[in-house]
């Protein structure tokens, strides 16, 4: 039996349900706190923006308008601006909605993480110099480093059939918005090229971690073709850092490697 055969077995055998409830319970804590918040306050923007936006206007229509015309069209301005606001809201919520499962999945792939024993060491939102210099708009969710080497994780909360087509990740017939590959493999030079400078060089295995439940992945033995990217389900993560065999790193060079990967950690 392949690792990943075996990995996948171990995992079918574990929780589905607790997992289930655990993210559900995750989700819920950010939605019940925010939800409600977030909602009040665009709309209270809403109503304020439409306020000034109709007294402004109402100077100009007594001036330039026939009485009988102003109402209907005070009427229909009042209409647009509305349904403008209202797709501005729209927008905002859908940004808050991914910004909040986004970070209850990092969550969830944390605690899992947090499982694995020393010697590893887990290192979360790494921003190499590069990303900060070029003002690019991403980080790295975890890198673990231990005795089996150095893993990059990039967490995603999306649910459903995950897919590879046309060189990305796809769902539903659509490609994910955001170019994953791409984002991983820049991240994985990153590393490289931090540890390089240090004089140093080790193999780094990349993955790309589903955490929600009711996601599938239906992608050959797990792997992006000529990418060296892993692309599995959360539970299956500690599985695939504990028992790569490509390297074996003591623990002097795990805490070598840690030293100078730490610089880069950002609150």
């Amino acid at each position: 039996m392949s690792f990943a055969s075996h990995a996948q077995s171990i995992a079918t055998n574990q929780i589905r349900g607790k997992d289930a409830a655990v993210y559900l319970n995750t989700m819920n804590s950010y939605t019940k706190k925010n939800f409600w918040i977030a909602f009040f306050l665009g709309l209270a923007v809403l109503i304020i923006i439409e306020y000034f936006a109709v007294s402004s206007l109402s100077q100009l229509w007594q001036n330039l308008l026939h009485p009988s015309l102003k109402q209907s069209l005070k009427m229909n301005i009042v209409a647009i601006i509305d349904i403008a606001l209202l797709v501005a809201l729209k927008k905002l919520f859908d940004r808050a909605d991914n910004f909040f499962s986004g970070w209850a999945g990092e969550t969830i792939v944390k605690k899992q993480l947090q499982k694995i024993s020393p010697p590893y060491q887990i290192l979360e939102n790494i921003i190499p110099d590069e990303v900060d210099t070029q003002k690019k708009k991403w980080n790295i969710d975890f890198i673990v480093v231990g005795p089996k080497g150095i893993s990059i994780v990039e967490v995603k909360s999306h649910s459903g059939l995950i897919y590879f087509s046309d060189g990305k990740l796809s769902r539903k017939g659509w490609p994910l918005r955001g170019n994953f590959i791409r984002q991983v493999i820049g991240q994985k030079k990153a590393v490289e090229k931090i540890l390089r400078e240090s004089g140093k060089f080790y193999p780094i295995h990349s993955y790309i971690v589903f955490s929600s439940p009711y996601a599938r992945i239906d992608i050959q033995a797990n792997q992006v073709p000529g990418t060296g990217i892993t692309v599995i389900k959360k539970e299956l993560i500690n599985n695939y850092i504990c028992g790569q065999k490509d390297v074996s790193l003591s623990e002097r060079e795990i805490q070598n490697i840690s030293h100078i990967l730490k610089k880069y950690v950002r609150p």
